[in-house]
């Protein structure tokens, strides 16, 4: 079953990276540079609450980024300020069970915490934590790893765990490496299959992603490559793509799947729900949902062979999306308006014909379609691509969730990625050349 988790974790410095500007005056760059990544859980440390204005910073993080759900922690009162410095977890995943645990010395709560929270993916309990321990006194910072060492190394083998923040102490200091051996935790810079270091002081990070579970550390990131006023922070943001391969990571037709859009996150819904909006068709909507729950599955088919299931898809490939959950097909159609944007509308629909046909375009251009592929998907009709707008919500009209469209621009708005996938059983066939003749020629010949 696999699947890709992009997790990241920043200290933000409070919403003012360089503390010359006003308060909260780095958040809307730190969105837009999140928003490049598309991440589905976010550790961050030195957020700010404040009673006034009464901003939230991690919760205006993640109104911006369109993510749902947000749990804090309020841990280090700066009275002067009227603020509570918290470390926060930010995830596409529903959170629960959110406990602030104060990093302890001999018996006294210091001013620093961790804070935890639980979700479940794929029906495996993951417990999160973000963390900023103290770079001033040694003593307490070393407690503080110690504590989170206990309280991942506990966790039960059933559960993956995956902690980030700032740890103000670089992996090669045995510090780490001895928390490393004793939470049974991997850190994530440890030998990913691509790695990726900008402007990052000779690669020393005292920021870090550690993680357990049935995962790899596909990718890494830790960069500091913002440019321009404010400064957006004084410390890198460090990101991780955690992949559980199950039987490979290229998908074949017959896989159940999910797909988000790129710039909000959101992954491509239906639900038994119909459009009633004017100059619509009236039939089941298709949303954005910045969530994730099984209405999300598409089971992915080929347009042009009825003996396709199993192979391998391709880059180029006529494919049509079933809605797992009600059996419609995702489909677009000149004749209808979007109720937001109105752009063709884009509906989930019981009949099969050439609406719901649609055009595989990977952002490789060539190849497999893979987890975490970036992709495009081009109606065949009509030409248009599969388009949201960040922020386009219809209300009652889209459930309350974003517009999904079809439009003829093909810029950002147009991007989807592949993030979970489930071939069907008996494994992949990758036919040759000849065979692929054959059986396209039979289903032509059945056509007629």
């Amino acid at each position: 079953m696999p699947i890709q988790i992009r997790v990241l974790t920043w200290n933000i410095a409070e919403g003012n990276g360089d503390r010359s500007g006003p308060e909260n005056s780095s958040l809307p760059g730190l969105a837009e540079r999140v928003r490049e990544f598309c991440p589905d859980i976010l550790l961050l440390n030195e957020v700010l609450n404040f009673n006034v204005p009464g901003i939230k910073q991690a919760e205006e993080l993640a109104r911006r980024l369109f993510i749902p759900h947000t749990a804090d922690s309020n841990h280090t009162p700066l009275s002067l300020r009227g603020a509570m410095k918290s470390v926060s977890i930010v995830s596409r995943y529903p959170l629960v069970n959110a406990i602030v645990h104060p990093v302890r010395v001999a018996g006294t709560n210091t001013s620093y915490c961790i804070l935890e929270a639980s979700t479940t993916i794929l029906g495996r309990r993951h417990r999160l934590y973000s963390l900023r321990f103290d770079a001033w006194n040694q003593t307490n910072k070393l407690a503080g790893i110690a504590q989170i060492a206990t309280m991942a190394s506990t966790a039960r083998s059933t559960e993956a765990v995956v902690l980030g923040g700032d740890f103000n102490t670089e992996a090669s200091e045995q510090a780490m490496i001895d928390f490393a051996n004793s939470s049974l935790t991997t850190n994530a810079s440890d030998n990913p299959v691509t790695s990726e270091f900008v402007s990052v002081d000779g690669n020393k990070l005292v920021d870090a992603i550690f993680f357990r579970g049935p995962y790899k550390n596909q990718y890494f990131r830790a960069a500091r490559d913002w440019a321009g006023s404010p400064n957006l922070s004084d410390h890198p943001y460090v990101a991780v793509d955690l992949v559980e391969e199950g039987n490979g990571l290229a998908a074949a037709f017959g896989a159940r799947l999910k797909l988000k859009h790129w710039p909000t996150g959101a992954a491509l819904h239906s639900h038994q729900i119909n459009y009633g909006h004017e100059h619509g068709s009236s039939q089941q909507q298709v949303t954005g949902f910045a969530s994730r729950d099984d209405n999300d599955f598409w089971v992915i088919e080929n347009a042009a062979s009825l003996s396709a299931t199993g192979t391998v898809i391709n880059n180029g490939a006529e494919i049509r999306l079933r809605h797992e959950a009600t059996g419609m097909w995702l489909q677009a159609d000149y004749s209808f308006f979007a109720p937001v944007s109105s752009n063709t509308e884009v509906s989930a629909a019981s009949i099969v014909g050439p609406n719901s046909v649609w055009v595989l375009e990977l952002e490789k251009h060539s190849g497999p379609l893979s987890l975490g592929d970036r992709l495009r998907l081009r109606h065949k009709a009509t030409g248009h691509y599969l388009y949201a707008i960040p922020g386009a919500n219809g209300g009652t009209n889209t459930a309350h969730q974003q517009e999904i469209c079809a439009a003829i621009s093909r810029d950002s708005n147009t991007e989807w990625a592949m993030f979970e996938f489930h071939n069907p059983s008996g494994g992949l066939i990758q036919p040759s050349g000849w065979l692929t003749r054959i059986l396209n020629l039979l289903v032509k010949l059945l056509k007629r």
